[in-house]
Protein backbone atom coordinates (compact mmCIF):
# COMPACT_ATOMS: atom_id res chain seq x y z
CA UNK A 1 0.00 0.00 0.00
CA UNK A 2 1.19 3.66 -1.01
CA UNK A 3 1.78 5.93 1.21
CA UNK A 4 1.67 8.85 -1.00
CA UNK A 5 -0.70 11.55 -0.51
CA UNK A 6 -3.54 11.71 -3.23
CA UNK A 7 -2.37 14.48 -5.68
CA UNK A 8 -3.64 17.91 -4.59
CA UNK A 9 -6.77 19.78 -6.75
CA UNK A 10 -5.60 21.75 -8.61
CA UNK A 11 -6.62 25.62 -6.88
CA UNK A 12 -9.67 27.95 -9.30
CA UNK A 13 -7.71 30.67 -11.58
CA UNK A 14 -9.24 33.95 -9.43
CA UNK A 15 -8.82 36.01 -12.83
CA UNK A 16 -10.44 33.82 -15.20
CA UNK A 17 -13.48 33.21 -13.71
CA UNK A 18 -14.81 32.61 -16.51
CA UNK A 19 -12.76 29.21 -17.31
CA UNK A 20 -14.12 26.32 -15.66
CA UNK A 21 -12.30 22.87 -16.26
CA UNK A 22 -13.89 20.11 -15.41
CA UNK A 23 -12.94 16.28 -15.53
CA UNK A 24 -16.50 14.18 -17.37
CA UNK A 25 -20.49 14.81 -17.45
CA UNK A 26 -22.21 16.65 -19.96
CA UNK A 27 -23.63 20.21 -19.77
CA UNK A 28 -26.46 22.08 -21.49
CA UNK A 29 -25.15 24.53 -25.01
CA UNK A 30 -26.53 28.13 -24.76
CA UNK A 31 -26.64 28.22 -21.15
CA UNK A 32 -26.73 32.08 -20.04
CA UNK A 33 -25.52 32.06 -16.13
CA UNK A 34 -24.22 35.01 -14.45
CA UNK A 35 -23.42 37.06 -17.40
CA UNK A 36 -21.76 34.49 -19.20
CA UNK A 37 -22.93 32.09 -22.09
CA UNK A 38 -21.58 28.61 -21.85
CA UNK A 39 -21.18 25.84 -24.33
CA UNK A 40 -19.73 22.89 -24.23
CA UNK A 41 -19.56 19.45 -26.80
CA UNK A 42 -19.59 16.10 -24.29
CA UNK A 43 -15.60 14.65 -24.86
CA UNK A 44 -13.46 13.12 -22.17
CA UNK A 45 -12.55 16.44 -20.89
CA UNK A 46 -15.19 19.29 -21.22
CA UNK A 47 -13.93 22.71 -21.51
CA UNK A 48 -16.54 25.51 -21.07
CA UNK A 49 -15.41 29.18 -22.24
CA UNK A 50 -18.01 31.63 -21.25
CA UNK A 51 -17.47 35.92 -22.32
CA UNK A 52 -17.93 37.76 -19.60
CA UNK A 53 -20.03 41.17 -19.14
CA UNK A 54 -17.47 43.75 -20.61
CA UNK A 55 -17.23 41.35 -23.97
CA UNK A 56 -21.25 41.04 -24.46
CA UNK A 57 -21.61 44.05 -23.54
CA UNK A 58 -18.89 45.15 -26.98
CA UNK A 59 -20.46 42.05 -28.95
CA UNK A 60 -23.44 44.38 -28.42
CA UNK A 61 -22.05 47.38 -28.89
CA UNK A 62 -20.98 45.46 -32.28
CA UNK A 63 -24.00 44.25 -33.92
CA UNK A 64 -26.06 47.46 -33.42
CA UNK A 65 -23.58 49.59 -35.16
CA UNK A 66 -23.47 47.09 -38.34
CA UNK A 67 -27.45 47.10 -37.78
CA UNK A 68 -27.12 50.64 -38.11
CA UNK A 69 -25.21 51.38 -41.25
CA UNK A 70 -26.67 48.99 -42.83
CA UNK A 71 -30.39 50.75 -42.21
CA UNK A 72 -28.74 53.69 -43.24
CA UNK A 73 -27.63 52.66 -46.37
CA UNK A 74 -31.38 52.34 -47.41
CA UNK A 75 -32.60 55.26 -45.71
CA UNK A 76 -30.23 58.18 -47.18
CA UNK A 77 -32.95 58.28 -50.15
CA UNK A 78 -35.36 59.13 -47.33
CA UNK A 79 -32.94 61.89 -45.85
CA UNK A 80 -31.91 63.23 -48.51
CA UNK A 81 -35.03 63.84 -50.22
CA UNK A 82 -36.82 64.51 -47.01
CA UNK A 83 -39.38 62.28 -45.01
CA UNK A 84 -41.90 65.11 -45.95
CA UNK A 85 -41.80 64.17 -49.79
CA UNK A 86 -42.32 60.46 -49.09
CA UNK A 87 -45.36 61.27 -46.99
CA UNK A 88 -46.78 63.27 -49.47
CA UNK A 89 -46.18 60.99 -52.44
CA UNK A 90 -48.47 59.08 -50.49
CA UNK A 91 -51.39 61.47 -50.36
CA UNK A 92 -54.40 60.20 -52.85
CA UNK A 93 -54.66 62.59 -55.99
CA UNK A 94 -55.98 61.63 -58.52
CA UNK A 95 -53.47 62.28 -61.51
CA UNK A 96 -55.64 60.49 -64.53
CA UNK A 97 -57.86 63.32 -65.17
CA UNK A 98 -57.61 64.44 -68.95
CA UNK A 99 -59.27 67.39 -68.46
CA UNK A 100 -56.97 69.12 -65.63
CA UNK A 101 -54.55 67.74 -67.66
CA UNK A 102 -54.80 69.67 -70.53
CA UNK A 103 -55.96 72.88 -68.58
CA UNK A 104 -52.57 72.52 -67.14
CA UNK A 105 -51.13 72.33 -70.65
CA UNK A 106 -52.93 75.12 -71.35
CA UNK A 107 -51.59 77.69 -68.93
CA UNK A 108 -48.20 77.06 -69.97
CA UNK A 109 -48.87 77.92 -73.83
CA UNK A 110 -50.08 80.69 -72.34
CA UNK A 111 -47.06 81.81 -70.43
CA UNK A 112 -44.68 81.19 -73.62
CA UNK A 113 -46.70 82.92 -75.45
CA UNK A 114 -46.78 85.98 -73.59
CA UNK A 115 -44.95 89.20 -74.58
CA UNK A 116 -41.47 90.19 -72.87
CA UNK A 117 -42.00 92.30 -69.92
CA UNK A 118 -45.64 91.31 -69.47
CA UNK A 119 -46.48 90.42 -65.40
CA UNK A 120 -48.48 87.25 -65.26
CA UNK A 121 -50.37 85.53 -62.17
CA UNK A 122 -52.10 81.90 -62.77
CA UNK A 123 -53.48 79.43 -60.05
CA UNK A 124 -53.66 75.62 -60.11
CA UNK A 125 -54.54 72.81 -58.34
CA UNK A 126 -52.28 69.82 -57.34
CA UNK A 127 -54.84 67.43 -59.57
CA UNK A 128 -53.86 69.95 -62.39
CA UNK A 129 -50.04 69.81 -62.35
CA UNK A 130 -49.89 66.06 -61.33
CA UNK A 131 -52.29 64.76 -64.26
CA UNK A 132 -50.64 66.99 -66.97
CA UNK A 133 -46.97 64.95 -65.85
CA UNK A 134 -48.61 61.90 -65.40
CA UNK A 135 -50.54 61.96 -69.07
CA UNK A 136 -48.68 64.64 -71.08
CA UNK A 137 -45.13 65.72 -70.13
CA UNK A 138 -44.13 62.30 -68.60
CA UNK A 139 -45.05 60.00 -71.39
CA UNK A 140 -43.01 62.53 -73.64
CA UNK A 141 -39.83 61.94 -71.28
CA UNK A 142 -40.08 57.88 -71.08
CA UNK A 143 -41.69 58.49 -67.67
CA UNK A 144 -44.29 56.32 -66.62
CA UNK A 145 -46.52 56.50 -63.61
CA UNK A 146 -45.70 60.13 -62.94
CA UNK A 147 -47.07 62.04 -60.08
CA UNK A 148 -46.55 65.45 -58.72
CA UNK A 149 -47.27 66.58 -54.98
CA UNK A 150 -47.24 70.34 -53.87
CA UNK A 151 -45.66 70.56 -50.21
CA UNK A 152 -44.49 73.45 -48.25
CA UNK A 153 -44.21 77.48 -50.33
CA UNK A 154 -42.29 77.05 -53.21
CA UNK A 155 -41.78 73.04 -52.44
CA UNK A 156 -42.80 70.21 -55.04
CA UNK A 157 -41.92 66.79 -55.34
CA UNK A 158 -42.19 64.51 -58.70
CA UNK A 159 -41.98 61.04 -58.60
CA UNK A 160 -42.58 57.71 -61.35
CA UNK A 161 -40.63 55.37 -63.28
CA UNK A 162 -37.91 56.78 -66.15
CA UNK A 163 -37.02 53.73 -68.92
CA UNK A 164 -33.85 55.69 -68.66
CA UNK A 165 -33.35 54.80 -64.98
CA UNK A 166 -34.26 50.70 -65.70
CA UNK A 167 -37.54 52.04 -65.00
CA UNK A 168 -36.78 51.77 -61.01
CA UNK A 169 -38.88 54.47 -59.33
CA UNK A 170 -37.79 57.31 -58.75
CA UNK A 171 -38.74 60.60 -56.49
CA UNK A 172 -36.89 63.96 -56.84
CA UNK A 173 -37.85 67.26 -54.75
CA UNK A 174 -37.82 70.87 -57.23
CA UNK A 175 -37.63 74.57 -55.45
CA UNK A 176 -39.22 77.82 -57.20
CA UNK A 177 -36.64 80.13 -57.81
CA UNK A 178 -36.57 83.73 -59.67
CA UNK A 179 -33.83 82.41 -61.80
CA UNK A 180 -34.94 83.33 -65.58
CA UNK A 181 -35.93 80.08 -67.92
CA UNK A 182 -34.99 77.77 -64.79
CA UNK A 183 -38.12 78.34 -62.24
CA UNK A 184 -37.84 75.21 -60.77
CA UNK A 185 -34.19 74.00 -59.14
CA UNK A 186 -33.66 70.55 -58.89
CA UNK A 187 -32.56 69.65 -55.33
CA UNK A 188 -32.48 66.01 -54.23
CA UNK A 189 -33.08 62.70 -56.22
CA UNK A 190 -33.73 59.66 -54.67
CA UNK A 191 -34.13 55.92 -56.51
CA UNK A 192 -36.17 53.00 -54.41
CA UNK A 193 -33.44 50.20 -54.72
CA UNK A 194 -35.86 47.63 -52.51
CA UNK A 195 -39.46 48.22 -52.52
CA UNK A 196 -41.27 48.12 -49.29
CA UNK A 197 -44.92 49.18 -50.00
CA UNK A 198 -45.63 52.49 -49.38
CA UNK A 199 -42.67 52.81 -46.13
CA UNK A 200 -39.57 55.08 -47.48
CA UNK A 201 -37.56 52.51 -46.76
CA UNK A 202 -35.30 50.91 -49.40
CA UNK A 203 -34.84 54.63 -50.97
CA UNK A 204 -30.87 55.33 -51.68
CA UNK A 205 -29.93 59.18 -52.58
CA UNK A 206 -28.54 59.51 -56.12
CA UNK A 207 -27.14 62.33 -58.13
CA UNK A 208 -29.26 64.85 -59.43
CA UNK A 209 -27.62 64.81 -62.58
CA UNK A 210 -29.11 61.35 -63.46
CA UNK A 211 -32.52 63.26 -63.45
CA UNK A 212 -31.04 66.42 -65.34
CA UNK A 213 -32.98 65.89 -68.62
CA UNK A 214 -36.53 65.46 -66.68
CA UNK A 215 -35.32 69.48 -65.10
CA UNK A 216 -34.55 71.07 -68.25
CA UNK A 217 -37.73 69.84 -69.32
CA UNK A 218 -40.26 71.00 -67.12
CA UNK A 219 -37.99 74.70 -67.29
CA UNK A 220 -38.54 74.32 -70.85
CA UNK A 221 -42.80 73.81 -70.48
CA UNK A 222 -42.40 76.96 -68.95
CA UNK A 223 -40.79 78.97 -71.06
CA UNK A 224 -38.68 82.34 -70.63
CA UNK A 225 -39.97 83.60 -67.41
CA UNK A 226 -39.35 84.43 -64.17
CA UNK A 227 -41.46 82.88 -61.33
CA UNK A 228 -41.32 85.75 -58.34
CA UNK A 229 -43.56 84.44 -55.45
CA UNK A 230 -45.67 81.58 -54.82
CA UNK A 231 -48.80 82.05 -52.84
CA UNK A 232 -50.84 79.04 -51.31
CA UNK A 233 -54.29 79.12 -51.80
CA UNK A 234 -54.94 75.91 -49.75
CA UNK A 235 -53.20 72.90 -49.30
CA UNK A 236 -53.60 71.63 -52.47
CA UNK A 237 -53.69 75.07 -54.83
CA UNK A 238 -51.08 77.54 -55.61
CA UNK A 239 -51.19 80.85 -57.34
CA UNK A 240 -47.95 82.03 -59.03
CA UNK A 241 -47.10 85.63 -59.99
CA UNK A 242 -43.96 86.63 -61.95
CA UNK A 243 -42.85 88.50 -65.40
CA UNK A 244 -41.93 87.08 -68.87
CA UNK A 245 -38.87 87.35 -70.86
Amino acid sequence: MSDQPPPPTPPSDPQRPDINIEAGGDLNAGTFVGGNMTTSATTNTNTTIGFNAAQVQRLLITVGMLVFVTAGCFFTGGLAVGGAAFVALNRPVFSDNQEAALRFQSFLEDLRALPPGQRFSFGFTEEEISSYFRLILGPQQGIGNGKVRLMDVGTLVVAGQASDLGNIPFAATFEVTDEIGAPLQLKAVALQILRFGDSSFGWVAVPTGLLQNVENDINSSFGLVELQEVIQQSADAWVVTGVSH
